[in-house]
């Protein structure tokens, strides 16, 4: 009896110390922070009026070293210029921003729309880089792993796991209103938007072998986790980038 309730203190134990040590997880990385919301609205308003042009995508030309930990995460460019520009105005980031969508895209016949839409600056974003990765267990691992033995049971909610998320842009802003002849390169900029935290075995896994193995032991599904933090991570990205270009254009 007496080791039947030591065995017991040593589980609880060990599950209250996997819990006080796991890692924060990803989707609560990714949330959204009203304070932080506020503080970026509150940001000096940039008194431009702007035409974004389409988004262009270079993620299909990224090298994937290991498939097993790493997966491109294909966003959808036209969609997320929509979403920009709802960002944008709602951050209260530039005093008039608009879409064009020209059937030419060559850099003239932006320009040319740009000015047609009575814009004084060109903003062109192109995506460099967005993949989703998987960088090993971290500190609730242990203890997932304890109950698993003793109880023959997974702790299916412990973050045990850990994964990131990065997204890489470069955006220019070309000045279309000081001449009717040229256009002239303002600003650009390269920016990185890059996360890391835990999920839990029903967020990163469907599969079947936890019932017989511990589940830092099983195999992943990257897939699953990318579908989970692409939509959040898309929305903070363009939080970020709103922050950013304020911050850029801020100083010129």
């Amino acid at each position: 009896m007496h080791k039947r309730g030591l065995l017991l203190l040593i589980l609880l134990l060990l599950v209250a110390w996997s819990g006080g040590c796991s890692a924060v997880k990803l989707t609560d990385v990714l949330a959204t922070d009203a304070e932080n919301v506020r503080r970026i609205k509150a940001m000096n308003l940039l008194e431009h009026t702007v035409a974004l042009a389409p988004i262009q995508s270079e993620i299909s030309r990224q090298k994937i070293v290991d498939e097993k930990t790493e997966r491109l995460m294909e966003i959808d460019a036209t969609a997320l210029a929509a979403k920009l520009i709802e960002t944008f105005r709602a951050n209260n980031v530039f005093k008039k921003i608009t879409q064009i969508a020209p059937q030419d895209t060559a850099q003239k016949s932006l320009i040319k729309e740009a000015r047609a839409k009575k814009a004084t600056l060109l903003m062109r974003v192109t995506l460099k880089k967005a993949r989703v990765y998987g960088t090993g267990n971290n500190d609730s691992a242990l203890g997932n792993t304890a109950m698993w033995f003793m109880l023959g049971v997974p702790s299916l909610w412990g973050a045990d796991m850990n994964y990131g998320v990065e997204i890489t842009t470069e955006v220019s802003f070309l000045d279309v209103a000081s001449s009717a002849d040229f256009a002239t390169l303002l600003h650009s900029y390269e920016y990185t938007f890059k996360e890391e935290g835990g999920m839990n075995y029903l967020e990163r896994s469907g599969s079947l072998a936890v019932l017989i193995m511990p589940p830092q032991y099983c195999s992943d599904d990257l897939n699953k986790v990318k579908d989970a933090v692409l939509p959040l991570a898309q929305e903070q990205f363009l939080l970020k980038l709103a922050e950013q270009t304020k911050k850029e254009l801020g100083s010129k």
